[in-house]
């Protein structure tokens, strides 16, 4: 008759507190399942798919063309947004009224230093990407723009949009 260490001893029973948290890190991973399954959701609806192109189109701004001749000119950070894409991205989610403007980007230099104004950063802007029609160009420091205003394709100030020709 073989013997067994333990064959004696009575069977050990799971804890209470195992129990407890075997059922709730159960419940939290379903519960993380439910919000992934949510969010994908929500990303393939029209809205959520223009979200991901914001996004998407944010972050190509800080790279977008022209960026590296104004990061030459002392720009901490640039937004090149093209108005097209906005428009597109605002139809599609059914967002209300599109972008109404003549511009076809809207160009904006973060904090540069204290010395740089519009006219010069735009005409930088302009020669370095020579846009298809008026520009949109600010100075944004912190929450506040420094400066702004639009610019036609050959980077003079315009007084208004309306001097802008049709797209």
């Amino acid at each position: 008759m073989s013997h067994t260490p333990d064959a004696g001893k009575p069977k050990q029973k799971m804890s209470g507190c195992m129990l407890a948290v075997i059922i709730v890190g159960g419940l939290a991973l379903l519960f993380a399942i439910g919000i992934v399954v949510t969010v994908v959701a929500v990303l393939r609806t029209p809205e959520g798919s223009a979200v991901v192109d914001l996004m998407t189109t944010s972050i190509a701004a800080q790279k977008g063309p022209g960026a590296d001749a104004l990061r030459a000119q002392g720009c901490q950070s640039i937004g090149v947004l093209p108005v097209a894409a906005l428009n597109d991205i605002a139809a599609r989610a059914d967002a209300g009224p599109v972008i109404p403007d003549v511009a076809t980007a809207m160009v904006s230099c973060f904090s540069p230093p204290a010395d740089r104004t519009c006219p010069p950063l735009a005409a930088a802007y302009v020669a370095a990407e020579r846009p298809s029609g008026p520009i949109r160009f600010a100075i944004v420091d912190g929450e506040h723009d420094r400066c702004a205003g639009y610019f036609d394709a050959s980077g003079q100030p315009m007084a208004t949009p309306a001097e802008a020709p049709a797209p």
